[in-house]
């Protein structure tokens, strides 16, 4: 943490440099705005992972894996870049404050950690074949995946709002 710590410097003190930090000043419903989506965007997102990372983990068997999660997958996808988009929006005004709570660097780490499992998950062999095959057993790393995308995501958002209250 430390390590990153003159980036991080640089990083908030540009956020606060933006006009985002312009755009709270002047327009004082952004904020609750900006924190309406950050909530919505959150629950769509957690939730499409969650049902997913439940499936993955053994949950509702009879339910192909392969049809939940072509369409959960994507409005998680969706979802989370537009939750990290409106997360910086929201930080920008306090950048300098917010890179010193140990709570952003456990979201920060959390959210690479699924973004790694969730890399790592599309380069399993089944991952990639799931469709030309009867998915509705449970694959051992799917399994591993499914629990830790749930942690990593869950930690991830809880952090988010922690910090951002």
């Amino acid at each position: 943490m430390n390590a990153l710590m003159p980036y991080a410097a640089d990083l908030a003190a540009m956020l606060e440099a933006s006009l985002l930090r312009t755009l709270f000043s002047l327009a004082p419903w952004a904020d609750t705005a900006f924190e309406l989506a950050g909530v919505f965007l959150a629950c769509i997102f957690l939730g499409s992972a969650t049902v997913l990372s439940f499936r993955m983990m053994g949950f509702w068997r009879n339910t192909q894996l392969a049809e939940i999660a072509r369409v959960l997958s994507r409005s998680a996808q969706l979802s989370g870049v537009l939750l990290l988009f409106v997360t910086l929006v929201q930080l920008s005004p306090n950048a300098s404050k917010l890179i010193a709570q140990p709570l952003l660097w456990i979201a920060t780490t959390a959210t690479l950690l699924g973004f790694l499992n969730g890399i790592a998950l599309r380069f399993v062999g089944a991952w990639r074949y799931m469709a030309n095959v009867d998915s509705r057993g449970t694959i051992r790393r799917f399994r591993w995946a499914g629990f830790v995308g749930l942690l990593c995501w869950t930690v991830a958002v809880l952090c988010r709002h922690l910090l951002l209250a």
